[in-house]
């Protein structure tokens, strides 16, 4: 009997070297055991539940009550409820192939680094189809395309011309007013929410959004509006714990089936900037008013630092660069590379405080610069700036 039990719950190396069992159950596992009918006297079979010949032991109200907190919590996780950061285009962000970008993460000096990027496996397989695209490696920072996102939408459905426009069948005033008002709201909504809230209010808005090199598109759902106009308009509230609204929320599958007809597309023009060595993109529509670009921490603190390890040295606080590394807590060859940046051209100094630098410009290419040009023109011209 011990040797049945060990050859049950133990691992088994099989001939092609893989050993299977001997690990914790994933979350996945657990659900199909506790969704199983074979519980309450039932077998499953190809979508259907079937009379068993065997007796149940666990109590039918029980089983129902557990499978549907187990669809409750699955659409918490659907909409991102109790995370302080969710992915606001998880299941809804593709590249023009069809390939869907998934959400992912690094942690880097305990700050965590959210990113969109292409899904090379499904269901344990390679997809060929994701490896040939011309972006195989894409990865796109969460942060700044959700920003796009959410900026369009909110650009168009606070438009009442482009809302009359992409939206058939208002001929009264009456008809009008409601869509007017219905896309004021959704609007108004994008710009207050945040966290699943605001990930809820996206699910029920939009289908897709496409991305290419070109740009993107974002493929708007128009049943809200064509509601609004009946006199029907989507009350949609905060979300509780375990809310399920189909109508309100849809599944991807369900996402994926919008017809072409029932969305309204909103093409967003886009330049796309490699930055760093790390296959990644910076998102920057054309035309965008470079002043209303926030200036990035890590390039502003890495300037501010030169300049102040410049004046210890200077006034004498600090002897050696040597000193000045063991004051910060840090090594002196960084403390050198970083003290070259004290000698930048005022004009990247003042691009980098406002924001106005070069996309393609980061924290580690000024970090590899080899010496200073001479010319503050050459230097400009070096790092991507168009000189005066």
């Amino acid at each position: 009997m011990a040797n049945t039990g060990q050859s049950l719950w133990g691992s088994k190396a099989m001939a092609s070297k893989r050993i299977y069992g001997a690990r914790p159950f994933m979350r996945g596992e657990i659900y199909k055991l506790l969704e199983n009918p074979i519980y309450i006297g039932e077998i499953h079979h190809k979508g259907h539940h079937y009379k068993g010949e065997h007796p149940s032991i666990i109590d039918r109200k029980l089983w129902n009550a557990v499978r549907a907190k187990l669809a409750a919590n699955a659409h918490d996780r659907h909409i991102g409820r109790g995370l302080k950061d969710p992915s606001l285009l998880a299941g809804l962000l593709y590249d023009d192939r069809g390939n869907r970008l998934t959400p992912t993460h690094t942690v880097k000096n305990g700050k965590r680094y959210r990113y969109y990027a292409l899904q090379h496996r499904r269901a344990g397989k390679v997809q060929p189809e994701a490896t040939q695209g011309p972006h195989p490696n894409w990865r796109i920072p969460a942060r700044e395309i959700e920003t796009v996102v959410i900026a369009q939408l909110v650009r168009c459905l606070a438009d009442p011309h482009w809302l009359l426009k992409n939206v058939a069948g208002c001929q009264t005033i009456v008809q009008r007013k409601a869509l007017i008002a219905e896309g004021t709201q959704i609007a108004a909504r994008l710009q207050s929410l945040t966290g699943a809230d605001l990930r809820y209010q996206l699910l029920s808005l939009v289908a897709r959004v496409s991305l290419s090199d070109s740009g993107f598109r974002i493929d708007v759902d128009r049943t809200p509006f064509i509601r609004a106009t009946k006199g029907r308009p989507l009350q949609l509230q905060r979300p509780g714990p375990g809310t399920r609204n189909d109508d309100r929320v849809r599944s991807s599958a369900n996402r994926s089936q919008v017809k072409a007809g029932d969305t309204i597309e909103i093409h967003v023009p886009i330049a796309l900037g490699r930055r760093g060595l790390e296959t990644k993109l910076i998102i920057s529509a054309p035309g965008e008013d470079q002043r209303s670009r926030p200036p990035d921490p890590v390039l502003v603190k890495l300037i501010s630092n030169a300049h102040r390890w410049w004046a210890d040295l200077v006034t004498g606080r600090y002897q050696t660069t040597r000193a000045l590394a063991q004051a910060y807590g840090t090594d002196e060859r960084y403390v050198a590379r970083v003290l070259q940046l004290a000698f930048l051209a005022p004009p990247i100094i003042d691009a980098v405080v406002t924001g106005q630098q070069p996309i393609e410009l980061t924290a580690q290419r000024l970090m590899t610069l080899r010496g200073m040009p001479h010319s503050w023109n050459s230097h400009m011209a070096d790092l991507g700036f168009v000189a005066n």
